[in-house]
């Protein structure tokens, strides 16, 4: 199965946070280093028990449509698990859902999966290496995914 990593206030919403806890998503503190840690550590037994692990690199939802710096803890994770690493490219959301809204406007969302990237590559001292190499390669598709829909959606 697939699970999320989801900040922990999430987890707190009456039926929502039980559904997702129940579905077993990984709550992430990320207020908490430690904490984080061990919701991390959370996560590489579910990809050794054979669960695919969805994290958003980011962290926080970009207010503004625009790329934000990933953060390492995604990184270190697979690493950590000895685990592939694929990019996804998610293009058209911002426009369909902006920040402090619940309201979905209409339109198209355009995901891109791309080419697999073996983590054995990199040792533990590598982390920002592969990192950057995620980034780059999705603010690449990214651009390119904007260009073809004619500059629509950040």
């Amino acid at each position: 199965g697939t699970r999320f990593v989801a900040k922990e206030s999430l987890f707190r919403i009456p039926v929502l946070g039980w559904a997702i806890g129940a579905a077993g998503f990984v709550p992430i503190d990320r207020s908490n280093l430690g904490k984080a840690m061990k919701s991390l550590e959370k996560a590489g037994a579910r990809i050794r028990a054979g669960n695919s692990v969805i994290l958003f690199p980011e962290g926080t939802r970009s207010r503004d449509g625009n790329l934000r710096t990933f953060k390492k803890g995604a990184f270190h994770l697979a690493l950590k698990a000895g685990v592939p690493v694929v990019p996804v490219t998610i293009q058209g959301s911002f426009s369909r859902l902006r920040p402090s809204t619940l309201w979905i406007t209409p339109g198209k969302v355009t995901v891109h999966f791309g080419d697999l990237i073996d983590t054995s590559e990199y040792s533990e001292n590598q982390v920002a290496d592969l990192r950057d190499r995620l980034q780059k390669g999705i603010a690449g598709t990214l651009d390119r995914l904007r260009a073809e829909s004619g500059g629509e959606d950040r």
